[in-house]
């Protein structure tokens, strides 16, 4: 809350008054208590006064006096009035007045008296005045408040890509010491301490300050605002700009998919501009970590987000070192280095493994036949685990592309595959076969492209059914 500010004796009809005009008078009593602003002028004249000026005065040495601010109010009738005026005050600061004619009352008792001069003296710059031989107090009243500090903003500086240093500096605190003070910004323009700031907070006067403007974003142009604060409220300085500078673009590389023997497809995503639109994209990648090819987007203007090159004519059942890559007019930014292999060529191995749960008699394709409903549906499912390989070593990434199925032909019903892949914890489906057929033996193709190194393959169904074989199309993928 700002503080309230008084000044000068109580506007009052006492016992005695000035016979005299033309003179510039200051009540040597009560000085102000705060710096801040006087809002309110009361005066009582003994007679009506014209050219009436009201000001505030600070010592500069002995009787040498300057007026800080004055007010012209002009004519007032005789009594006691009110005036709103808007004067700066300093603390120590008195009030004094200058009216062509008319009288003013003087209050009661006995003070310090009044400084005074004859003539106009208001404005005036370390004037000599002289103490008046009557020593009450004028019936001249001052009152206010300390008001927000007085800021101004300096040119930022040390301006790099992401962060910049504020400068400001506190010209008036307001009255009281500022317990706050900061700089703001925004993109937008007029920002205030709702939008980015940087702050300290302790027992501050006037003078000048720093504070480290961070987070910024590259090649983004930014308002700035010093500020400070007192119980009265924020005072902001006068907004500068300044534009932070550009780099290359910030890219990342996933690992590729679509992986076959001589193709992959290479993915990367640029995740920062650096300020600008890049200019180009693309890959790096050899056999080691070096840009033994490329391959890239056309010239262009190139955005963030995901992007894709397909990398042809591989060597089959190799490992490749690749990376991202963007251009903008600053530079190159690079991804990290990942590693693929491409998938080898050739046929399921002889001897693949194949391990399927069996009923207790050993027979998968008897499984529930001598099941009977009872005229309740029941469900029903066996598990084929496979690595599809005849190695005792690590398992590779497997590609499977086609499943077939053979199953007995039934009078109703239908099986729902489901698959598990290496570490995953739920069942996924493949797809469903109906059982109903016209031949003795149904044979079901599926497409599910799917891809891992370890598979476990469910078979289920609602009531009986009969399984006889599977038969599984797959590519060897990626690295062990």
């Amino acid at each position: 809350m700002p503080l309230s500010i008084d000044m000068g004796s109580p506007a009052i009809y006492g016992t005695h008054f000035y016979s005299d005009s033309n003179y510039t008078r200051i009540n040597m009593v009560n000085p102000a208590n705060y710096s801040g602003k006087i809002t309110s002028v009361e005066i009582y004249a003994h007679s009506a006064m014209t050219g009436l000026k009201v000001g505030t005065f600070y010592v500069v040495s002995g009787n040498n006096l300057t007026c800080r601010d004055y007010v012209t109010i002009g004519s007032v009738g005789a009594g006691y009035s009110q005036h709103n005026v808007n004067l700066t005050v300093g603390v120590g600061d008195y009030i004094g007045f200058y009216c062509a004619s008319g009288l003013i009352r003087l209050n009661t008792g006995t003070y310090p008296g009044n400084w005074q001069l004859i003539g106009d003296y208001i404005p005036c710059t370390n004037q000599t005045f002289a103490v008046s031989p009557t020593s009450i107090p004028m019936s001249l009243y001052g009152s206010g408040a300390t008001i927000a500090p007085t800021v101004t903003t300096q040119a930022v500086t040390g301006i790099g890509s992401i962060a910049a240093t504020g400068n400001g500096n506190i010209t008036s605190t307001g009255g009281q010491n500022v317990t706050k003070r900061g700089v703001c910004w925004n993109t937008t323009g007029s920002p205030t301490i709702a939008d980015s700031k940087s702050e300290e907070i302790g027992n501050f006067g006037t003078g000048a300050f720093t504070r480290p403007i961070t987070g910024l974003d590259p090649g983004v142009k930014y308002y700035v605002k010093a500020y400070a604060y007192n119980s009265a409220g924020y005072g902001y300085g006068g907004e500068v700009e300044f534009t932070t500078d550009k780099v290359a673009p910030t890219v990342t590389v996933q690992s590729p998919t679509d992986i076959l023997p001589t193709t992959v497809t290479a993915n990367g995503n640029i995740t920062a501009l650096g300020g600008e639109n890049a200019i180009t994209r693309g890959f790096k990648y050899g056999l080691t970590k070096a840009d033994t090819w490329d391959s890239h987007d056309p010239n262009g203007s190139y955005g963030l987000g995901a992007y894709t090159r397909a990398l042809v004519s591989l060597t089959a059942n190799t490992t490749y070192w690749i990376r991202a890559y963007a251009t903008n007019s600053i530079g190159t930014g690079y991804g990290e280095w990942i590693q693929f292999q491409t998938a080898a060529e050739g046929v399921i191995p002889t001897g693949t493994n194949l391990f399927i749960a069996a009923d207790l008699a050993g027979y998968s394709y008897q499984l529930m036949k001598s099941e009977t409903d009872d005229g309740y549906p029941f469900t029903g499912y066996f598990v084929i685990s496979t690595d599809l390989t005849n190695k005792s070593g690590l398992a590779y990434y497997k590609r499977i592309l086609d499943i077939d199925l053979y199953l007995k032909s039934e009078s109703a019903g239908t099986i729902e595959i489901y698959v598990k892949r290496d570490s995953e914890a739920t069942w996924v489906s493949v797809g469903s076969v109906s059982l109903i057929g016209t031949e003795d033996i149904i044979v079901k193709h599926l497409a599910p492209d799917i891809m891992g190194k370890h598979f476990l393959f469910k078979i289920s169904a609602t009531n009986a059914f009969r399984f006889l074989g599977v038969l599984f199309h797959y590519l060897p993928e990626g690295e062990r």
